[in-house]
């Protein structure tokens, strides 16, 4: 999967907010594909400030991070499989997991970060998993390329 095409979001509570501008097509697992639609609202890999020397959110851990968050914010994604479209709900677990999956697969030269990112997740995750939601694009203005 390619690097989607997104723009920093104007007037939004946080500066590292970014709108993805085409949909994004995966596959989960190996149950089929998901589509995350375009105007989805994402921070890229939720990285705090300081550590982004580090621990940077975008370039190879944009794809990851925004997918990890599409999954913590929708609970549940519909799947298709040739012609057939299910509904897949998902635990907090399998979605921390598919993150790592594509961290090794979008930076395998830093497998140890990639698994300090996951262990981070999944020690202070819960909490965002509780309160996660979808944001509504319409409340905010998109940036000009």
């Amino acid at each position: 999967m390619k690097q989607p095409p997104i723009r920093h979001l104007l007037d939004a509570p946080r500066d590292d907010w970014y709108v993805v501008e085409e949909q994004i097509v995966f596959a989960w697992n190996e149950l089929g594909y998901v589509t995350i639609p375009d105007g989805y609202v994402t921070d890229g890999c939720s990285v705090p400030k300081p550590l982004w020397g580090i621990f940077p959110p975008m370039g190879a851990f944009l794809v990851p991070g925004l997918i990890h968050d599409y999954l913590y914010e929708s609970k549940e994604i519909e799947v298709e499989k040739g012609e057939k479209r299910y509904v897949y709900r998902f635990t907090r677990k399998d979605a921390d997991a598919y993150f790592l999956k594509l961290l090794h697969l979008y930076s395998p030269k830093t497998r140890r970060r990639n698994y300090i990112r996951y262990l981070v997740v999944r020690a202070f995750g819960k909490a965002y998993w509780k309160k996660a939601k979808l944001v509504n694009l319409s409340n905010y203005q998109r940036a000009f390329p």
